[in-house]
């Protein structure tokens, strides 16, 4: 009785194995433009004379969306003919950038990572909207917003437009000189900007200084008076080194130490 129960599971679950695999005759590719058939074929990892389940039909579904060549795949078997329906990503024409002023076209180019030639897909282009983003974020501008928009082409190409409002530049300093950023951020923006609290040190931060260098001795003065008369708090007044140097140092109101100081001569003199 055992055995013959036995022996009529084996034959359902073989039946119902043959019915959900079938021996793959020829593959059929539709839909495709740029994309090489034989291409595709080797993306699917099937192969004619191989049995195909169901599972090899959904891993192979798979494997050709993860190519991001492709906005839909569609696999079908019917009588070991393989029925593969590709719709193909277009590719991106050109890409522009309307509405902004504080930070030019080349600069908002080398942030993003879809270029002209290269597969369009909506995953790229919602992270390249969010990076231009954090590039307005780290500039100083919060209230920036990023839109991106896509225009249909003939011969499936798209044309890219990030639609940018800076917004209100907020109290942040920004700055390019010779090829260098500087960014000075106040304390409450750049915790908005990384999502965290800090301590900050209470009184004179002696662990680093600005350094500021005028032309002239009286130059010195003449800023060391105007910063203190502006709330700056005192440290040193202005003296003359042992070295030829005119300094003085101030703190900011938040402590932080301030140097101005002169050989009595131009910088690059």
């Amino acid at each position: 009785m055992t055995k013959t129960k036995y022996a009529l599971l084996t034959a359902v679950s073989l039946l119902a194995f043959q019915a959900q695999a079938e021996t793959l005759k020829e593959m059929k590719i539709s839909g495709t433009r740029r994309i090489e058939n034989a291409a595709i074929m080797n993306y699917t990892g099937l192969k004619t004379g191989q049995e195909v389940s169901h599972a090899d039909l959904d891993q192979a579904t798979k494997t050709l969306f993860a190519t991001g060549l492709f906005a839909d795949v569609d696999i079908q078997m019917n009588e070991g003919i393989a029925s593969v329906k590709v719709t193909e990503n277009p590719i991106v024409q050109d890409i522009y950038f309307e509405g902004n002023k504080a930070l030019d076209d080349d600069v908002l180019k080398t942030e993003i990572m879809l270029k002209p030639r290269a597969v369009y897909t909506k995953t790229k282009l919602q992270k390249d909207a969010n990076r231009l983003q954090s590039v307005y974020q780290r500039s100083g501008r919060f209230a920036a917003v990023v839109e991106p928009k896509i225009i249909q082409k003939a011969q499936n190409r798209v044309d890219i437009v990030f639609e940018i409002k800076e917004g209100e530049d907020t109290s942040n300093v920004y700055l390019i000189k010779d090829d260098t950023l500087f960014l000075l951020y106040g304390r409450k923006d750049f915790e908005k900007m990384t999502s965290r609290k800090y301590e900050y040190i209470k009184g004179l931060n002696g662990h680093t200084e600005i350094a500021l260098y005028v032309d002239t001795f009286e130059e010195v003065d003449a800023e060391y008076e105007k910063a203190v008369s502006k709330g700056a708090v005192s440290v040193l007044a202005p003296e003359t080194e042992p070295w030829g140097q005119r300094t003085c140092y101030i703190a900011d109101p938040e402590g932080n130490l301030i140097e101005i100081g002169s050989f009595n001569k131009p910088f690059r003199s």
